[in-house]
């Protein structure tokens, strides 16, 4: 426990102002592509940003003209040595751009006297790695693509966010000394993998003219991992233990949707039984119509209010001050998501982000739903654990998966059932007690009393480790901060233990 409090408090004194390490290299010894893509500034923030910051497009696709927009921050320490995060929001069609300015990204954002204001995080990863925020697929945020009747499934996303990364590496060639992991949330537990399989057999490939991707590992949060075969019995569970439904109902979405792979789960009586689940818990289907939180269950949900409204930064009936300033402590509401819309909709935003105004969606909309015909949805219900597999067999990647507690989507149960189902040998620290499959991992911080002592558990196995997160919610980063920040710190290390 002494090293957590080493490194902790090493963390906590570099989150009270950015200090970069060593001199910075001058932005002229940059591509003049990644010069065209500087950020010089940002609305709602005075000054000079935290952290050298670039965002702009990759073009993936020519003939289809598709092309994907990133953001991108640099270590504020040695930029030579830190690593680098690929980091991607789930949906499908989820931007990443909201990471950036919430969660683990540089910025905290507050809405004050009518107009929106800048804080840094303290909590951020870039104190120790650069993180590329990206917005896929095309349809996603901020990127765009002049074909839309080409239907994508998960090993396309996967494939998209390879030709990504070789079309970023020829603007940040720099970078390909620097050790790289990609990482996402919720359905990004589909892309990820995806992405990692695409990577690693076009390194195996080694085609002449093609970079090597310093690929070493990949980290998820709450992600999707196989819906019919463990997250849906999971869920089920959940629910029903934390008084959301009831016995009888768990019982029977039990017996109708599962045991029998996804023919069963996709059963007119399975969706009758889903149905009376979502009943009983006042979750729509299709919108989140209750007066509590799925992504975070002591949370209230956020009244719905139209694009028109946000265009003119009309306020809901909600607090809108998503954390106090420094803080970390987040409001227990689903009102984040839209302050973060109402900025990034924003002209003079667009302006400073290099965005292509013209090209993509107007209004800027967090999470787009995919047109039938762009998105094969048979994919919700494939399995990526045998991908998990695949990668431990490989060797040498480091494979890390949390979970938050307070979860109710992807709830930690069915999640861990998927890594268990690995039967991979467990590896735990000489601090396990007894037969226990899992042990405790701390976080120390003396300035934030709800963060002090238990995080969460711990399951180390041969090749992945499963972390559950306590106080996370289906975002970590946003609803447990600085465990987080501890989390990624260890994960992005050579450490193997929390």
């Amino acid at each position: 426990m002494h090293r957590k409090l080493v490194l902790y408090s090493f963390l906590a004194l570099a989150a009270a102002t950015t200090v970069y390490a060593g001199a910075r290299p001058l932005l002229s010894t940059y591509t003049q592509a990644a010069q065209d893509d500087y950020v010089r500034r940002l609305p709602g923030w005075s000054g000079q940003l935290p952290y050298r910051t670039f965002a702009g497009y990759v073009t993936t696709d020519t003939e289809e003209q598709t092309a994907l927009w990133y953001i991108f921050s640099e270590s504020s320490g040695d930029i030579t040595k830190d690593p680098l995060l690929l980091w991607h929001n789930g949906g499908p069609g989820c931007s990443t751009t909201t990471s950036f300015f919430q969660a683990f990204g540089p910025f905290n954002i507050q809405y004050a006297n009518s107009d929106t204001v800048l804080h840094e995080n303290p909590y951020s990863v870039h104190q120790f790695a650069g993180v590329i925020y990206l917005d896929s697929p095309k349809w996603t945020g901020y990127s765009y693509s002049n074909v839309s009747n080409k239907l994508m499934n998960d090993s396309i996303f996967g494939e998209e966010k390879y030709r990504f990364m070789q079309g970023w590496y020829k603007k940040f060639p720099q970078y390909l000394k620097n050790d790289l992991y990609l990482g996402g949330q919720s359905y990004a537990g589909h892309f990820i993998p995806w992405t990692a399989y695409a990577i690693v057999t076009g390194n195996e490939a080694k085609q002449a003219g093609v970079e090597q991707i310093p690929l070493k590992g990949m980290i998820l949060f709450n992600p999707l991992t196989d819906y019919p075969n463990y997250d849906f019995p999971g869920y089920v569970t959940y629910h029903q233990h934390s008084g959301l439904i009831s016995d009888v109902t768990a019982e029977w979405a039990r017996e109708a949707c599962t045991g029998g792979g996804v023919d069963k789960f996709m059963s007119d009586e399975c969706t009758q039984a889903r149905a009376m689940m979502s009943k009983e818990s006042q979750i729509s289907l299709q919108t989140n119509s209750a007066n509590w939180n799925e992504k975070y269950i002591i949370a209230e949900s956020c009244p719905k209010f139209p694009n028109v409204s946000r265009r003119v930064n009309a306020v809901p009936s909600c607090s809108f001050t998503v954390y106090d300033s420094g803080s970390g402590v987040p409001n227990l509401n689903d009102c984040a998501g839209i302050i973060r819309a109402i900025y990034l909709d924003r002209p003079s935003v667009k302006t400073a982000l290099n965005v292509a105004v013209g090209l993509v969606r107007d209004p800027y909309t967090s999470c787009s739903e995919p047109e039938e015909s762009l998105y094969d949805k048979s994919n919700n219900v494939t399995s990526v654990v045998w991908l998990y597999d695949w990668m431990i067999k490989k060797g040498g990647y480091k494979i890390w998966i949390a979970s938050g507690a307070l979860d109710a989507i992807f709830p930690h149960l069915g999640t861990h059932a998927a890594v268990r189902s690995l039967n991979r040998t467990l590896t735990p620290p000489s601090w396990h007690l007894g037969d226990a499959d899992a042990v405790p991992w701390w976080v120390d911080d003396p300035s934030e009393p709800s963060n002090v002592g238990v995080a969460g558990l711990a399951a180390y196995y041969d090749g992945i480790t499963f972390v559950t997160v306590r106080g996370g919610g289906h975002s970590i980063g946003e609803t447990a901060r600085a465990r987080t920040q501890y989390l990624m710190a260890t994960y992005l290390s050579k450490a193997k233990y929390l």
